[in-house]
Formats: C-alpha cells, sequence, structure tokens
C-alpha cells in the first residue's frame, strides 16, 4: 500500500491504516501475513481504508491472509507475462540489457537499434589477431592498449567466448538456444568459430 497513517492514543491500540491490503511492492503473501501477525502481537492492527475486515475475528482475519495471498497470484501472473514478453523479444532477435563493449545502443522511433562503436573497431582486430595470427591474449591486451582501448586478459578471454560478436545471442531466458541476433556483428561467424575451435556449421 502506499498512503498510510498511524493512531496512537490512551484509549486504543496503535493502528496502522493502510490504504489496501495490497502487495505491489513485491513482498510474498505469505511473509505480508507474517508480518501482520508479529506486529498484532505487539498490538499493532494494520487496517485497510478500503477493504473492510475485522481483525480480531477468525473470518476477518482469513479474510485478510486471503486478500494478501492474492495480489501476490497477480503478481506472479505480472512476472510471468513479463518474462514471457522478455523471451519472445529475444527470440525474434532483439537485445534488452546492457550490450557488451564495443557496443552503442540508440533508439530510432520504437525500435533499440545496436550498432559498433569505435571501441568494437578496434576489438574486431583482436579476433582477426587471433584468427589469424595465433597471438597471445596478452600479447593482444598490450596490442590493444597501445591503441588506446584497455581490456584485461580475463576480459577479453569472456569476448572471444561471446556469440554477440558474431551476431548471435544467448540469454538465460532462452535456455541452450542461440538465436540470430537483429544487431551487427562485429565478426562473421568464420572467425569466431576458429578461435573458438567450433566448426562452420553455424548455430
Amino acid at each position: 500500500s502506499v498512503h498510510h497513517a498511524t493512531v496512537d492514543n490512551e484509549c486504543a491500540a496503535p493502528v496502522t491504516a493502510v490504504f489496501a491490503v495490497s502487495n505491489h511492492g513485491g513482498i510474498p503473501g505469505t511473509e505480508a501475513i507474517m508480518t501482520k501477525a508479529y506486529l498484532k502481537t505487539k498490538g499493532i492492527y494494520v487496517i485497510s481504508a478500503t477493504q473492510v475486515t475485522d481483525p480480531d475475528s477468525a473470518a476477518g482475519t482469513f479474510m485478510e491472509n486471503i486478500l494478501f495471498l492474492f495480489n501476490q497470484f497477480e503478481n506472479d501472473l505480472r512476472r510471468d507475462k513479463s518474462v514471457m514478453g522478455m523471451t519472445e523479444c529475444l527470440k525474434r532477435g532483439y537485445w534488452f540489457n546492457n550490450v557488451p563493449l564495443g557496443y552503442d545502443r540508440k533508439k530510432v522511433g520504437r525500435e533499440h537499434i545496436i550498432t559498433v562503436n569505435e571501441d568494437g573497431k578496434k576489438l574486431r582486430n583482436a579476433f582477426i589477431w587471433k584468427a589469424t595470427e595465433g597471438m597471445s591474449d596478452i600479447a593482444i591486451c598490450e596490442r590493444l592498449k597501445a591503441m588506446g582501448l584497455d581490456v584485461d586478459r580475463k576480459h577479453l578471454n569472456k569476448i572471444f567466448q561471446n556469440v554477440f560478436y558474431a551476431g548471435y545471442m544467448r540469454h538465460n531466458l532462452l535456455g541452450n538456444e542461440i538465436v540470430k541476433g537483429k544487431h551487427e556483428a562485429l565478426i562473421d561467424e568464420v572467425i569466431f568459430n576458429k578461435i573458438n575451435g567450433i566448426s562452420n556449421a553455424g548455430y
């Protein structure tokens, strides 16, 4: 609930008046029920201003608990719908998370366009050096640093394994599926696969 006020006087127990018994703050319904019960043991009553219940009766307590659980159910439905929307977005090839090093994101109309930036152009050399010259990661890091791009060896190794740079996407919401992205590829599949020791059969 958003609005609340506490009333305390000598003739009555402290009362916290809430606008509604809701769970929009993301607190699980069971936790809300336990919190309300704990406050009651301290003589503090949580009373809804819009949902009439009797906190001292079994029926009233039961109804309040039902409201808490129902609101948790609504929140869970919203979360499931949100996850489904994000998964569908990924399957269509659109990336909504932070973009990796070497990319910029800009909004054009309702669409987010992801393109290679100046750091990405420098980073493209790292893939080429690795694939064609067999350079060590340390040597590549030093050469990139001389070009003004500071990347440590551990980060570089993760970059080489990230399919995003080859124009594809991997995400927890997709499970083991790898999807062709709408974003600009930094390097082609042949170079990416050569660096990672996999066949050129695609994804």
